[in-house]
């Protein structure tokens, strides 16, 4: 049975490293990026079953948008997968989102997206080796009978 993932990528080699993985074993995979030129490949050969969100900012209304624009094309996410990428002075992180200078890195963004699908597994992934752990984990989880 194919899981929805959602990826909210800093880091777009990571990201499009697992996205591929998942793709390839007919997950539904979302990406919130700040480029989603990275992922055109992705969505040339895979089609419905990858959407991309471009994110410039990490206001409130276009995340909203975003995880709207989800929802209405795959439906309830089931794993949440938070991909840190390098620090970028003034710029904040999509992987932080909603973080406060004293919460860890990403504990922003899980607390918001894991409001937004309480039921979803949280991933975190800060560079492509880990994407890669990270799937790898998650399928020897799936039962036998979804493969």
């Amino acid at each position: 049975m194919s899981e929805v993932w959602c990826i909210v990528s800093d880091d777009d080699v990571a990201a499009r490293t697992l996205a591929g993985a998942l793709l390839e074993q007919h997950d539904q995979v979302a990406v919130i990026t700040r480029d989603a030129a990275p992922f055109a490949l992705l969505v040339n050969v895979y089609g419905d079953g990858i959407l991309t969100a471009e994110m410039r900012d990490t206001e409130l209304l276009s995340l909203t948008d975003a995880l709207w624009t989800i929802e209405e094309s795959f439906g309830p996410v089931d794993v949440i997968a938070l991909v840190a990428g390098p620090a970028v002075p003034g710029r904040a992180a999509l992987s932080g989102t909603g973080q406060t200078p004293a919460e860890p890195p990403m504990a922003g963004a899980e607390a918001y997206f894991g409001a937004r699908w309480p039921l979803a597994e949280v991933v975190r992934v800060t560079h492509v080796d880990e994407a890669r752990a990270a799937h790898a984990a998650h399928d020897a989880r799936r039962a036998p009978l979804d493969r």
